[in-house]
């Protein structure tokens, strides 16, 4: 069975499993949601190239305040950085989408439905409010960008 899902068309915020007054996120009304069916058939996601190996993601047209995902390529593993609001068929498949942090995860529970992918995030972030809805695997390394194995691109932490 499904999750109902609806997105904030203020923000791009995805509501997985419930269907509040207002978005958790911005707090914009109920009257500014739409399905994720209705979103996945006004939008859909676009890749920037930043560099070879670097692709940003966003919905297209622009929706809401959403920020920017990454899709990052190794020679072993395609990674999602962050996830788009919107629910886009035709994007290319990835192995695993990681998240910097717990207030925007996107419509990563779809995507990880749709290709299998693994969703991670540090457990800290994994119990906050605004992730109830979404599932993830793997919450419990203390560093996700250690699992990056590509030489050619460089991470300050």
């Amino acid at each position: 069975m499904e999750t109902e899902q609806y997105v904030c068309t203020v923000c791009g915020y995805n509501m997985a499993g419930y269907y509040p007054g207002h978005c958790p996120f911005c707090g914009a009304g109920r009257e500014t949601f739409i399905t994720s069916e209705e979103c996945s058939g006004s939008f859909h996601v676009e890749g920037t190239e930043v560099n070879e190996y670097v692709t940003r993601l966003s919905s297209i047209p622009s929706l809401g305040l959403e920020h920017a995902a990454y899709r990052v390529e190794t020679d072993e593993t395609i990674f999602w950085i962050d996830c788009p609001s919107s629910f886009d068929v035709d994007v290319r498949s990835m192995d695993v989408i990681m998240f910097t942090h717990h207030h925007f995860l996107g419509a990563s529970n779809q995507y990880r439905n749709h290709f299998t992918s693994e969703v991670r995030i540090h457990k800290a972030d994994s119990s906050f409010e605004l992730c109830r809805g979404f599932t993830f695997d793997d919450t419990s390394r203390p560093s996700l960008l250690s699992s990056l194995n590509c030489p050619n691109i460089i991470v300050n932490c």
